[in-house]
Order: C-alpha cells, then structure tokens, then sequence
C-alpha cells in the first residue's frame, strides 16, 4: 500500500500544481486589469470626464424624493460613458485586453 501513495502522490501534486498555476496566471491576470482600473478612476482624465457629465446634468436633480423618468437616460448616458472609456483605456495599457473575457471573471 505504501508504494502505491508514492506512485500516486506525486502525480497528484503534479496535477494540482498545474490547476494551481492555471488558476494564479489568471488570478494575476484579474489583478493586473483591476489595478488598471484604480489608476484609471484616479487620474485627471477620468475626474474631468466625470466633472463635465455632472455640470451637464445636476439642474436636471433636486432634493424631492420623486424618481424622475429623466433620470433613468441620464443613469445609462453616465453607465455608457464609463464604460467606454474604461475599456479604450484597458485595451490601450494591456495588450490582448478583452471586456467580455474580464466581465466573465467578475462573476
């Protein structure tokens, strides 16, 4: 019986490494593009962007509590807007850099 956990046991660690690596390239993946994100959020370009979307709209909110149908367009305007602009800028700093492949990761 002894013989047979060496006999199984490396080849268990080998393949538990190779799950392990597969997992950590992807796992150094996800945290490469999220680190991406945090620089992207923090720059001017980013700030300006939001700063021009807010002057554009904040007439457009006041202090009621009622849920205007205008706001739901704004909402997916802004939604939009960042979305692009996070993914021009993802797949500019990352070469090979996919939304689709990286909102799969999120879930």
């Amino acid at each position: 019986m002894a013989a047979d956990d060496s006999d199984t046991e490396p080849m268990d660690f080998q393949e538990e490494e190779l799950a392990s690596s597969s997992s950590s390239i992807a796992d150094t993946k996800f945290d490469i593009t999220i680190g991406h994100i945090e620089d992207i959020i923090m720059e001017d370009e980013f700030q300006d962007l939001q700063q021009k979307f807010l002057e554009k709209y904040y007439k457009e909110f006041d202090d009621s509590e009622e849920n205007k149908f205008i706001y739901t367009d704004i909402h997916q305007e802004y939604i939009n807007l960042v979305e692009k602009f996070i993914e021009e800028e993802l797949t500019r700093r990352m070469q090979g850099f996919c939304m689709s492949e990286f909102s799969k990761q999120l879930v």
